[in-house]
């Protein structure tokens, strides 16, 4: 989600695991950053992401993952079109940890996900309580473009996609740089 705007506001992520029965096996959530170029999609992307991650550390293969980003899902099944190059690289390891965990990626209705909303919720209610309202604006730019984000991830994208760092390894540098 990104709040309270999108785009512009705080991206915020969160998916949870599922077992069987419908108990919770693990959670995660986090914030991107709050700037005008964060969306919905980039934090959507992210919660795939790592949950997928999550996924391949545990040794789970076959599993159906579900997204209630409609575009997220198709792009990363290339249904639809990715244009925009800084989601093209996260598409991109997203298919591959889907096709090494064997998973299969299914679209859900937002109200099927409301356990992993409340995820990106609680990332969005920290991200207040430690930023304020205005939020900390955090500045990271690519020398070899004007394209400014406010996180650590384009400076991630880069390296995932220029140098083929693995996807799961290239998210844990991510975590500790603070993102």
């Amino acid at each position: 989600a990104c709040l309270p705007t999108n785009p512009g506001g705080w991206a915020c992520w969160g998916w949870v695991a599922e077992g069987p029965d419908g108990e919770d096996l693990a959670q995660g959530y986090g914030v991107i950053g709050k700037a005008p170029s964060m969306t919905n999609n980039l934090a959507e992307y992210h919660a795939l992401l790592f949950a997928l991650c999550w996924l391949q550390d545990s040794g789970y293969k076959g599993v159906r993952v579900c997204g209630d980003s409609e575009l997220v899902v198709r792009q990363v099944e290339d249904e639809y079109a990715c244009n925009a190059l800084h989601l093209a690289g996260l598409r991109d390891g997203a298919r591959r940890l889907v096709e090494e965990t064997q998973s299969l990626l299914s679209w859900i209705q937002r109200e099927q996900n409301a356990k992993a909303d409340a995820c990106s919720q609680k990332a969005y209610k920290e991200a207040l309580k430690e930023h304020g309202f205005t939020g900390r604006r955090l500045q990271f730019v690519d020398p070899r473009s004007d394209m400014e984000e406010d996180s650590r991830l384009w400076t991630w994208l880069l390296r995932e996609t220029r140098k083929q760092v693995g996807v799961c390894e290239a998210l844990g540098e991510l975590r500790q740089m603070g993102a």
